[in-house]
């Protein structure tokens, strides 16, 4: 059976810049007090966990009955959701569902106001979770601004070739981002060399029933 998040994430039209993406995370992502998947926010420049606040009774504040879930301090709902992630108006950002034995999910938006409606996020179990799962965007950063910051994705990029290469001789393979700029691949656990337009991007150690997340840069926009 898929493990479901519902979530309702509001995405933007042009007809303004000062609100930032309002994202509403409801049940069953929260179940007996308990958060049942990982995300993780990825700016651009950082990916960071999406904390939920407890109170001071160690709940979380307030109750996901109330669809007011506060995360990093912010109450989703609010309209500040993307601000409390330094993610400027405009550009884009990633949300990343992750669950050990289960397979990912990323979810990109843009910060802004108007919405589209998405009703859930499935994580489908893992085929053999003695594998694991390695996944990521590629994408272009803006950074800098004087008179107005400018922080996020500016851009993301299908169709690009990850190429993954096993330690001495191991285990190789390689992947496409799909129309989101989103890739995915699943490998046998153990250490891999990921290679991106003939540039080595680093290694990456993936372990069994688990999900690596490992966004690849593609240049840079710098704003003055």
């Amino acid at each position: 059976m898929p493990f479901l998040i519902f979530l309702f994430l509001l995405l933007p039209s042009c007809a303004s810049t000062e609100v930032m993406t309002k994202i509403e995370l409801t049940v069953p992502l929260i179940k007996e007090d308990k958060v049942n998947a990982d995300v993780s926010i990825f700016d651009g420049i950082t990916l960071k966990p999406v904390h939920l606040v407890r109170n001071s009774s160690g709940a979380l504040n307030p109750s996901a009955e109330q669809g007011g879930i506060i995360s990093n301090g912010v109450k989703i709902t609010d309209g500040k959701f993307a601000e409390a992630y330094d993610i400027t108006p405009g550009y884009y950002g990633v949300l990343f569902f992750t669950k050990a034995g289960f397979e990912p999910e990323a979810v990109v938006f843009k910060a802004g106001d108007e919405a589209i409606k998405i009703a859930q996020v499935s994580l489908e179990p893992m085929k053999d979770t003695k594998k694991g799962i390695l996944t990521g965007v590629v994408y272009k950063p803006v950074m800098g601004g004087r008179l107005r910051e400018h922080k996020g994705i500016l851009k993301i990029f299908k169709d690009e070739k990850v190429i993954i290469k096993g330690e001495m001789g191991g285990f190789s393979g390689e992947t496409i981002t799909d129309t989101r700029g989103v890739f995915m691949i699943e490998l046998p656990a153990g250490e891999y060399n990921v290679v991106f337009n003939n540039k080595d991007e680093g290694k990456v150690v993936i372990e069994g029933g688990k999900t690596l997340i490992k966004n690849i840069q593609k240049g840079m926009v710098l704003v003055d």
